[in-house]
């Protein structure tokens, strides 16, 4: 738990002095310790922070796509007739700089790793291995 914990707390700590600004709440870094408590110290692991990180990118994608897609509409329709023509797509970019809570994202991925972590694993090795070739008389 302390190894993990400590990891993202690294991560947050990096990510909020290169944004200069919150980058993760502490919250986050308490529920993986929580969380990797309860998998334990495995594979398992990489899988929840890999499913966690993977849906939480697809879930925020398909969030904000509707804001951008608003901002971009409406300041075409503003600068329709003035010089500022430029300006829609930084207010569309703009859009995707929201916040979107990563918890839920954990917590998601923690229970898709519980039940299903083992065999996901798995099917990832055995797709890393080559084939064995038979011997042909």
């Amino acid at each position: 738990m302390a190894v993990s914990a400590a990891g993202l707390w690294i991560v947050r700590l990096i990510f909020s002095l290169l944004y200069g600004r919150e980058a993760m709440g502490f919250g986050d870094v308490m529920l993986i310790g929580a969380i990797t408590i309860n998998l334990g110290w495995n594979a398992t692991i990489w899988t929840f922070v890999f499913l966690s990180v993977v849906g939480g990118a697809v879930v925020g994608i398909m969030l904000q796509i509707p804001r951008a897609v608003r901002a971009y509409r409406w300041a075409r329709c503003r600068a329709a007739g003035s010089a500022s023509a430029a300006l829609a797509w930084p207010l569309a970019r703009h859009a995707f700089r929201k916040g979107i809570p990563f918890g839920p994202m954990l917590a998601v991925g923690a229970i898709i790793a519980l039940f299903y972590g083992a065999p996901i694993n798995q099917s990832y090795i055995n797709s890393l291995q080559e084939p064995k070739m038979e011997l042909r008389r």
